[in-house]
């Protein structure tokens, strides 16, 4: 379908809903048009950028004619400039975690048949209306045809010359306008160290080949060489409760500082059940958090499953002096066909979710609670209502805004098998 003819057309509506994704709802003509950067209740001029659905298109915003009282100006100076790393910092705080928590009900509700009425939580931050900034320990930068970073506009490969972000942990990004001899098309990956008693935590700089642009898992990056360091190691130092890390630097970690502590205590709390445990698993483990949130449930063995042998290799050396995590590398759908039967399982799929066949696997080996992380609202909706067929139902949902300034949200379910 070619659509109906809206491209370039600039529409006067009036936004009556959010959607996830982060964009404002409104209709025009019979037509639903969702609106990137518009908020409930505004009234918006938004010129149309995608009509290839005959029930609704797609805008971007050019003009907020009536302002939402719970619109301010933009914190993120590089969103400002047109990046697209904060698509909500001109929201105040307190408000953003109430749209999101609208948008994660109505994926529920829609995809996964689950009535959720709870709230999107904040992490590591009290303050109920400012906006949260400076919580991202790892950001990622490109590198422009003339050698500048900066982030990606919104949906393309233009590169906004702008590293002025508010996500970030202060001194993660001091001084990186300045640095030179970067060869355009590459990327940088810039980490910063967990605190761990009185010293300072160290930066590392790592500079990589960008990816090729693509979707889901036809995007791949190109073997240009290995990453170049420069400054610090090519590994990051990670911590949670008493567990450390050392984790490397293109490797994956939560992005709020505070997010792998949070999402621990969650699980070690849920998996927590007076009962005896004796076997648990952690699928799509990564470095084995969620698997050391097990043991200190008092589950007595946990299997992690992990596509990524390097990050199983970090898990094998963090848990060398605990004989109760067996760190496995490969896919979670063969894997767990070799292991003994689990009373838990955790899994904390990529943002695709899980998918039918991991699911049933997981349903196939009868845990009587099944604890689910998921990134994204629609997909874990999807994985919830397979869980349901297979005779799993939701004990409790809760949200968290892991990802101040942005529509994004994470939330973890726990399932308990009907009896």
């Amino acid at each position: 379908m070619t659509g109906l003819g809206w491209v370039g057309q600039v529409l006067t509506v009036e936004i009556t809903g959010f959607a996830h994704g982060g964009l404002g709802v409104a209709r025009h003509d019979g037509r639903v048009v969702f609106v990137r950067g518009a908020l409930p209740d505004e009234r918006v001029t938004a010129r149309v950028v995608d009509d290839r659905k005959a029930a609704f298109c797609h805008a971007e915003l050019v003009e907020v004619l009536t302002p939402s009282v719970h619109r301010i100006d933009p914190v993120c100076p590089a969103a400002a400039a047109g990046a697209g790393c904060c698509d909500l910092s001109f929201v105040t705080g307190s408000h953003g975690r109430e749209l999101k928590s609208r948008a994660l009900a109505d994926q529920l509700r829609r995809i996964g048949g689950v009535d959720w009425e709870g709230v999107v939580e904040p992490i590591g931050s009290s303050d109920t209306d400012a906006p949260q900034v400076g919580w991202r320990t790892r950001v990622r930068l490109a590198v422009d045809a003339d050698g500048r970073l900066g982030y990606h506009r919104h949906g393309s490969d233009e590169v906004i010359a702008q590293t002025d972000c508010a996500q970030p942990v202060a001194g993660l990004t001091d001084g990186l306008a300045g640095l030179g001899g970067l060869r355009p098309g590459t990327e940088l990956v810039v980490s910063i160290d967990d605190a761990v008693g009185d010293a300072a935590p160290a930066r590392q700089i790592v500079q990589i080949a960008a990816p090729s642009r693509g979707r889901g898992r036809q995007r791949r990056r190109p073997r240009t060489g290995p990453p170049r360091v420069i400054e610090g190691g090519p590994t990051t130092l990670r911590r949670v409760g008493e567990r450390m890390w050392q984790v490397p630097v293109t490797g994956f970690w939560q992005a709020h500082r505070d997010a792998a502590l949070v999402y621990s205590d969650v699980v070690t709390g849920w998996a927590s059940t007076g009962a005896e445990v004796a076997v648990g698993w952690d699928l799509y483990g990564g470095v084995g958090v969620l698997a050391g949130a097990l043991r200190d449930a008092g589950v007595a063995q946990v299997w992690t499953a992990e596509g990524d042998a390097t990050a199983t290799a970090v898990a094998v050396n963090s848990f060398a002096d605990d004989s109760g995590v067996h760190p496995v590398t490969g896919s979670t759908e063969t894997v767990v066909t070799g292991l003994p039967r689990p009373g838990v399982v955790v899994a904390d799929p990529p943002r695709s979710g899980a998918g039918r066949a991991v699911v049933a696997a997981i349903c196939a080996a009868g845990p009587d609670t099944v604890i689910h992380v998921g990134c994204d609202p629609a997909a874990l909706a999807r994985d919830l209502r397979l869980f349901a067929e297979h005779g799993y139902r939701v004990r409790d949902i809760r949200g968290f805004d892991a990802f101040p300034l942005t529509h994004h949200v994470e939330a973890i379910a726990v399932l308990n098998r009907d009896r």
